[in-house]
């Protein structure tokens, strides 16, 4: 019987109601939120229009969560056709940050002497090498690594351990960091096209969306310092200080589970960034300043906040376990700094592991620079500058304590990246497409944006209003396309390339002319992320944070 012949009737019928099936299934779960309040009939009726392609395609677009499960998807695709095509998937620090990982899940050992000609990024401690890298990124990969042992006990190669690790793991990451942006942009907007904004600038039209199926960990940084606000910000929130309780009511119980996650995320952060440690610190000096202009501090009990910080404490401490017990396995000492044993890399020996005084030239390039500069890889950054100019000209009267902190903590995040990555002899970052230390402090200052799309929300005049819509529309879906190519091209610039854009993007571009298939998905993203921006105009609901 020939291969390609069609199905016998009872198949097809079967394969069809299996097909419908499904399809229900997935609406039931984009919409998960949204199915309770709707009958059955509804959702019934929602399916069987399958047939109707225009009303479908209307009843779809209206669906709350539809853009965000689409464009998780469309990240999940475009990461995996770029790590089958991409040669430089498994780049050299990648090996460092998953080798551990590996050796742990496949033979119980937490050394990389198996790869440690594969990388250079490595300690020497005791004729054994590993990673010099803090270990709360190779941490997170353990449950991938161990599903894939679950699936194939023979350990593969591993380019394709690299491959499918960063699939199941950085795309969830920015997408998560997206959602939690979006809803802190909720806050300080009142329109539903700002946070629209937001969401695309952060994870789709900025650097982030370059590294997103790079095994590294400046995705998880940018995550981690969108949850630590967004932490804060609840507690802010649970706190009722606008209600004027006397006194806050920081004892209740999800205050505490709050301020236990707090520590908890504080904790890890700094097992997967050590200077992450002063960025917590910096947040919480700044939400203690924030609550002390609501005299949170002649009206709090001392019993409470101690209840509050010790919940904070232990929560650090459990974060932190990871890193505290790895340094203690391998070094005898769980406060190790891993770095101290690196191999090569004297600028290492400079200074604080490399962090001496920041440079003028140095910050110049990294703002500036055609080599690494941050306006020039992350031109969504453009927008962020405008958006933070026209949220400073807003009365500091109308500003309450939530919003206040969350701008002033993405201000103090960026200056703080930015202060360190002009102090560090490698400020380059090596094989590196833009500034990719300044990738946390490029996702949190994504807020902005909503700062200059709500200024254009408030304009009187309809067709005004409209025009710079369109507008900004345009300009986010051009930096999407951008960062879309260079995500096509990969995320390693080679140092000794001093013009990127002009030595390898333009080309790239020119030689697409010729291979169309090779520019598909940056263009079909970019009008994804339009269509999403046009769908989304109207009011929020007030209570939608």
């Amino acid at each position: 019987m020939d291969s390609h012949a069609s199905m016998p009737a009872p198949a097809t019928e079967h394969y069809r109601d299996v097909c419908q099936a499904t399809w229900t299934s997935a609406l039931r779960l984009v919409t998960v939120k949204r199915v309770k309040s709707l009958s059955n009939t509804t959702v019934t009726s929602l399916a069987s229009s399958a047939g109707k392609p225009i009303k479908a395609v209307q009843q779809v677009l209206s669906l709350k969560h539809f853009w965000h499960c689409f464009f998780l998807a469309v990240l999940l695709c475009v990461s995996f056709v770029h790590l089958q095509a991409n040669p430089q998937s498994s780049n050299v620090q990648a090996t460092s940050r998953i080798a551990p990982a590996i050796g742990l899940v496949y033979r119980g050992e937490l050394n990389i002497n198996q790869y440690e000609k594969k990388t250079v990024d490595k300690a020497l401690f005791e004729e054994n090498y590993y990673t010099d890298k803090p270990i709360g990124f190779s941490a997170l990969l353990l449950p991938s690594v161990s599903a894939l042992r679950l699936s194939e006990p023979e350990q593969p190669k591993l380019k394709a351990i690299v491959r499918t690790v960063s699939l199941a793991t950085i795309p969830p990451l920015v997408l998560g960091g997206s959602l939690l942006l979006q809803s802190l942009s909720r806050v300080l907007y009142s329109d539903r096209f700002a946070s629209a904004c937001v969401f695309i600038a952060y994870g789709f039209a900025s650097m982030i969306f370059i590294w997103s199926n790079a095994l590294f960990a400046h995705c998880l940084s940018a995550f981690l310092v969108v949850l630590e606000v967004f932490i804060l910000h609840k507690i802010i929130q649970g706190l009722s200080l606008e209600q004027n309780e006397s006194p806050p009511s920081v004892t209740k119980a999800d205050n505490r589970w709050r301020f236990l996650s707090f520590g908890l995320t504080a904790g890890f952060f700094a097992s997967v960034e050590y200077q992450s440690a002063l960025l917590s610190g910096l947040l919480l000096i700044l939400f203690a300043v924030v609550l002390s202009g609501k005299n949170f501090t002649t009206t709090v009990r001392w019993s409470a906040l101690t209840q509050s910080l010790l919940c904070m404490a232990c929560g650090a401490a459990i974060g932190a376990a990871p890193m505290l017990l790895y340094n203690y396995s391998v070094y005898g000492n769980p406060l190790h700094i891993s770095y101290s044993n690196v191999v090569g890399f004297e600028g290492m020996k400079t200074g604080f592991f490399g962090i001496g005084f920041p440079s003028l030239q140095t910050l110049r390039a990294l703002l500036f620079g055609e080599y690494r500069g941050l306006l020039v890889f992350n031109p969504v950054s453009l927008l962020s500058v405008l958006g933070w100019c026209i949220f400073l000209t807003r009365p500091l009267k109308s500003q309450d304590a939530s919003t206040r902190f969350i701008a002033w903590s993405a201000c103090v995040t960026f200056l703080l990246y930015m202060y360190i990555n002009a102090s560090y002899f490698y400020w380059d970052g090596g094989f590196s497409t833009g500034p990719r230390h300044l990738i946390p402090a490029a996702g949190i200052t994504s807020i902005f944006v909503g700062s200059t799309a709500q200024s254009i929300c408030n304009l009187q005049n309809r067709q005004t209003r409209r025009l710079f819509q369109i507008v900004i529309t345009t300009l986010l879906s051009l930096c999407v396309f951008y960062s879309a190519c260079w995500l096509s091209i990969g995320a390693f610039s080679p140092d000794h390339v001093k013009t990127p854009i002009q030595s390898t993007l333009i080309p790239w571009l020119g030689e697409s002319l010729d291979k169309p298939y090779t520019i598909l998905l940056p263009i079909c993203l970019a009008i994804a992320a339009a269509v999403y921006l046009a769908t989304s105009g109207g009011k929020s609901h007030p209570n939608n944070a």
